[in-house]
């Protein structure tokens, strides 16, 4: 029993650093893509800012919303 909790903390913690680096990362980026836009480089700023909201979606919604804080739920249900 104590092998399966280890492994579902592991796990979540892995997916808890994936959303704060995909969080973190997509905020540099978009961040990056306003300094592109005010230099005068628009497509560049355009590709960073549709990169960095992919990085956001992916650091907010898919790692931290669907995965870990359903895993938080299902590890405090124990």
């Amino acid at each position: 029993m104590e092998s399966k909790t280890t492994t579902e903390l592991l796990t979540l913690l892995g997916f808890a650093v994936a959303a704060v680096v995909f969080t973190a990362g997509g905020l540099f980026i978009e961040g990056t893509s306003l300094h592109s836009l005010a230099t005068g480089h628009q497509t560049v700023a355009y590709w960073e800012m549709y990169m960095g909201a992919i990085a956001l979606i992916l650091g907010v919604y898919l790692f931290g919303y669907r995965e870990c804080w359903t895993r938080i739920r299902a590890l405090r249900n124990h």
